[in-house]
């Protein structure tokens, strides 16, 4: 896949000392993608790991531009407040913020918790790749909270995601095998041993994309 986004959309309000990577644009393309494909009308949606909302955001710009239904509520979960503002001015630039709320979150709450329970019919995550230990970290803890899983696990994630899909959802997550410490992402999740089904799909600039259905 080119590492040069196709279908831009519109001019992103984000922090300078860490941009968003191609990654995200392309997650939000395909998963719309398969969307149209499937003729699906998802009511509830969240961006987890949302940042400062790129992958949701542009999720939803492409539903708006293809005149396809836009998600009855969206929510965006992130750990870190400095991106709440940046979130309020880009939903307020697409002129979306009517459906959107920024939860200002650790993902571990969404474990479990009876208000989120099978609330989301539709999950897009592009999340952190590393764990810690896995590399040396930055001084900035802004930054390594961008790339590390440090305030809660990769576990903890796919948890969350087992608690708030709904059980006819679906939910699409970007991944990266980390082979030199040991670890193969689909092994690991096999052994968490949840209700959900899961399969990898095709990767997206080398970052294999990961399905969770209940059913």
């Amino acid at each position: 896949m080119s590492s040069i986004n196709p279908f831009p959309t519109f001019n992103y309000l984000q922090p300078e000392s860490y941009r968003f990577s191609h990654d995200s644009v392309f997650l939000a393309r395909h998963v719309f993608e398969l969307v149209r494909l499937s003729g699906q009308k998802y009511e509830t949606f969240m961006d987890l790991c949302s940042g400062c909302g790129v992958v949701g955001l542009d999720f939803i710009y492409h539903l708006k531009t293809h005149g396809l239904d836009l998600p009855r509520t969206a929510d965006f979960l992130e750990v870190q407040e400095i991106y709440k503002n940046y979130f309020n001015l880009n939903s307020k630039k697409l002129d979306v913020e009517s459906i959107c709320n920024f939860l200002l979150l650790n993902y571990s709450v969404l474990i479990n918790n009876p208000f989120y329970q099978e609330k989301y019919d539709l999950i897009i995550s592009n999340p952190p790749y590393f764990r810690s230990g896995h590399g040396a970290f930055s001084p900035d803890e802004f930054k390594n909270r961008c790339r590390f899983f440090l305030d809660a696990t990769f576990k903890d994630l796919v948890l969350a995601i087992e608690s708030t899909l709904n059980p006819m959802g679906v939910a699409y997550v970007l991944v990266k095998d980390l082979e030199i410490h040991g670890i193969q992402i689909l092994e690991e999740i096999e052994r968490m041993n949840t209700r959900l089904k899961f399969k990898k799909l095709e990767k997206i600039r080398k970052t294999d994309l990961i399905e969770f259905r209940k059913n």
